[in-house]
């Protein structure tokens, strides 16, 4: 799992592509830290990689600390967005373990107005 979420992070597409070809693969697996893959997208702001989780059906509303989460945390709106637009929408309303929603992380974090209006726009749409 380590090697998948490295790939993940540097946007290795083809070794991503290979590992997702075995039998046995699980697109949600977590590692030792309890992240799936897209979290690792998420934290790296990888866009690319975060796009193909999203395509081969990762989970995108993880309870906890999502995957939105690590992407309000990491500032990286594309990989946001990404999540938002397919199905993790959800995720708006969910509080991590220090009861803070993505958007309270984005603002903590000092994302930029384009990506806290993103996120007040998924939050509004869901509640």
């Amino acid at each position: 799992m380590d090697e998948f979420c490295k790939a993940v992070a540097d946007g290795d597409i083809s070794s991503m592509n290979a590992f997702m070809d075995e039998d046995d693969f699980d697109i949600d697996a977590k590692d030792g830290a309890g992240l799936a893959a897209l979290h690792h997208a998420a934290m790296a702001g990888e866009a690319a990689g975060g796009s193909l989780l999203v395509e081969c059906s990762a989970d995108v509303n993880v309870v906890g600390n999502t995957a939105l989460h690590e992407a309000a945390a990491s500032k990286a709106q594309d990989v946001a967005w990404l999540i938002v637009e397919n199905g993790g929408d959800q995720c708006m309303k969910v509080e991590n373990n220090e009861g803070k929603t993505p958007l309270d992380i984005a603002t903590e974090a000092g994302a930029d107005e384009e990506m806290l209006a993103m996120l007040q726009k998924a939050l509004d749409d869901v509640s």
